[in-house]
């Protein structure tokens, strides 16, 4: 009789949730979402497009909140940490969600536990940048300055264990030489620097070192994708001016924590997927060197899965060892 009367009471907490989690996803959105977002620059104004349009789409604001610090591991650490109940969400990167575990030795979360998959953003168009009054024209020109002047030649980041950090231990295992990493907040930060002289090259992204490079405050020598880019077709890959250099993945996302409801996660990836293929935000995406990717959780974690094993060759295969 025990044993029954268990089992009931048991049953009757189960339906209780199921029934509290249905009545929040038919209610949800019921106020402002907080979007964490992994990166400043010029990804944040992405992300500020991109909440525009969710807001519109879900019938409550969509606060973006800029945690670009430690290559977004806070801000990943805070989503991880805030209740699955939806109102808290993470647009993050490779840079925050993939490398991090691999580049360093401890890091305080993990990027498949504790977090839900919501939908893919963009691909990222990566760039190497220097300013316009440098003598360094091309990918070859660093890594002779870097054979020449070993340990001399620094080059900026938006942050230990990001991809653009990546990148530069990448080009130094295929070049074999040797550059010094410098760590910044965000890659605006790092091309500021170069741009006032206190560094000579920075890896970063189109979206921020694309309107520099317009403006004339720095010069593209070297695009950071598996193929040329459409807005400066003649700039070159980084592989083919470095036999070995193999590009490593960078995506952006949308993650909510562990425990996120599905009936929410599909809400929230509907209005993404509504949001990134909005005639309004496509050719804004596409100047910022952002290829649109957004699709189900699923394909999501798929993505996270597989270039994971990828990142992971790659980072063995160059010698890297986690700081």
């Amino acid at each position: 009789m025990k044993l029954t009367y268990r089992r009931m009471t048991w049953m009757a907490v189960l339906i209780a949730a199921l029934v509290s989690v249905s009545a929040a996803a038919q209610t949800y959105p019921a106020k402002p979402i907080r979007m964490v977002i992994a990166f400043g620059g010029g990804a944040e104004a992405v992300a500020r497009i991109l909440a525009q349009k969710m807001s519109e789409g879900l019938g409550e604001p969509v606060v973006v909140d800029p945690q670009p610090a430690a290559s977004g591991t806070v801000g990943a650490g805070i989503v991880a940490r805030s209740a699955p109940d939806g109102y808290t969400i993470f647009f993050t990167a490779t840079t925050s969600h993939l490398y991090p575990i691999l580049l360093r030795k401890s890091v305080p979360f993990d990027p498949i536990k504790d977090f839900t998959p919501i939908s893919g953003m963009a691909e990222t168009v990566g760039v190497v940048a220097v300013p316009t009054s440098s003598s360094i024209k091309s990918i070859k020109d660093l890594v002779e300055a870097a054979r020449a002047s070993p340990d001399a030649v620094h080059y900026g980041s938006s942050g230990h264990g990001s991809v653009l950090h990546l990148a530069g231990m990448l080009v130094q295992s295929a070049a074999g030489v040797k550059m010094i990493h410098v760590s910044y907040r965000d890659s605006g930060q790092a091309l500021n620097e170069a741009i006032a002289g206190r560094i000579p090259v920075v890896f970063s992204i189109m979206a921020t070192a694309g309107p520099m490079a317009a403006a004339g405050k720095v010069r593209i020598i070297a695009v950071n994708y598996s193929k040329r880019f459409h807005r400066v077709p003649d700039i070159p890959t980084i592989s083919e001016e470095l036999p070995g250099y193999e590009t490593p993945p960078d995506w952006s996302a949308f993650f909510g924590p562990a425990g996120l409801p599905q009936p929410i996660v599909r809400r929230l990836n509907a209005e993404i997927v509504k949001a990134v293929n909005h005639p309004d935000v496509l050719p804004r995406l596409d100047i910022a060197g952002a290829i649109p990717i957004a699709g189900t959780p699923e394909e999501l974690a798929a993505r996270l899965a597989r270039d994971m094993a990828r990142a992971t060759q790659i980072v063995k295969a160059a010698g890297i060892e986690p700081e």
